[in-house]
């Protein structure tokens, strides 16, 4: 069962959240008004990709993690010596992970027709159309 104390708290990180891209949405517009389409689309492709893995950092705030590794055994030259192994790429933390919702919105604010999230529209007009 969800408490009305949850339901506030979301509704108040949905609110911070509106206000926050409102203020940064035009910024990665701004930054990537003079790129070319296909690097405007390899870039969102890659910002969706740190959305759907780390989004729940957005609402939930959470600490950019460190990659992790393998302990290396022995010295470099000796004949057993294995180097360390990443095992973890790490994560973004909550910062990361709103900026590359940011951008995504921006980026996808290019494509004919603009895009809605939280309320908001934005929509590039001139730009030239993704292929």
């Amino acid at each position: 069962m969800v408490s009305q104390r949850d339901l506030d708290s979301a509704a108040m990180a949905r609110s911070t959240l509106a206000v926050s891209l409102e203020a940064a949405v035009p910024l990665w517009i701004a930054k990537w008004r003079n790129a070319r389409p296909e690097h405007r689309i390899a870039r969102a492709q890659a910002c969706g990709n740190i959305v759907t893995h780390y989004g729940d950092q957005i609402l939930y705030k959470g600490k950019r993690h460190a990659p992790k590794y393998e302990q290396a055994h022995g010295k470099p030259g000796d004949e057993d010596y294995q180097p360390a192994q990443k095992i973890h790429d790490g994560s973004p933390g909550t910062a990361s992970a709103f900026n590359a919702l940011a951008e995504g919105i921006a980026l996808a604010a290019y494509q004919p027709g603009g895009i809605t999230m939280f309320g908001h529209h934005w929509e590039v007009g001139g730009a030239p159309p993704a292929a």
